[in-house]
């Protein structure tokens, strides 16, 4: 399959196998190495008819690219203005709710406002990625919203570490990955034991 050159790329070639490369008809395609002969006009071209493509399509250009028209992509894909098939030119060519990316693919978002709820991050919808998305009890954790570790708790299961000090009700904790992003745990004093904090 041949690398399907840009619109810049169609015409220049175009311009320069119409002005340099010759061909008569005894040994026509011979005197094309890698190209066929339009004999009627007497030029070496990369292609003349579909055949001299296959499976891509020859141009009006005399060039073979993926496609023409979208009935020249396999499957649900259309065909761009570079002459190559993509999944998608515009949101309506994606279903089950995607949008078309500015990769012309069918992704699950490209902005915060494509996702019901959360952030858009690296076309998937998350519910966060940081503390700012989450409210004010709830910290982000592996892209969730969940209550904060240094919260009040009433007893052990309140608390990611199960340790309540509920003295002064507030959750302990063992190690880092039990508090929220931006926390470690670290040591107190007043009160003391190990708790999360920014």
């Amino acid at each position: 399959m041949r690398r399907v050159p840009d619109g810049s790329e169609l015409y220049q070639r175009a311009v320069v196998s119409a002005g340099d490369n010759t061909c008569v008809n005894s040994t026509a395609d011979a005197q094309c190495p890698g190209q066929v002969c339009d004999e009627p006009a007497g030029i070496c071209r990369d292609c003349v008819v579909n055949g001299d493509c296959s499976p891509q399509v020859c141009a009006p250009s005399f060039l073979c690219v993926d496609c023409l028209v979208n009935a020249d992509c396999p499957g649900s894909q259309v065909c761009s203005p570079q002459r190559q098939c993509v999944q998608c030119l515009s949101n309506g060519d994606c279903t089950g709710g995607k949008v078309c990316s500015t990769s012309r693919t069918c992704v699950e978002c490209v902005t915060n406002t494509d996702c019901p709820s959360g952030v858009c991050n690296n076309n998937t919808c998350l519910e966060c990625t940081s503390n700012s998305n989450c409210q004010d009890t709830e910290v982000c954790r592996n892209n969730a919203c969940v209550r904060s570790p240094s919260l009040d708790c009433f007893g052990s299961s309140d608390c990611p570490s199960g340790s309540c000090v509920s003295i002064f009700g507030l959750c302990e904790c063992t190690a880092s990955s039990q508090c929220g992003v931006g926390e470690s745990c670290s040591i107190f004093f007043l009160p003391p034991g190990q708790y999360c904090s920014n």
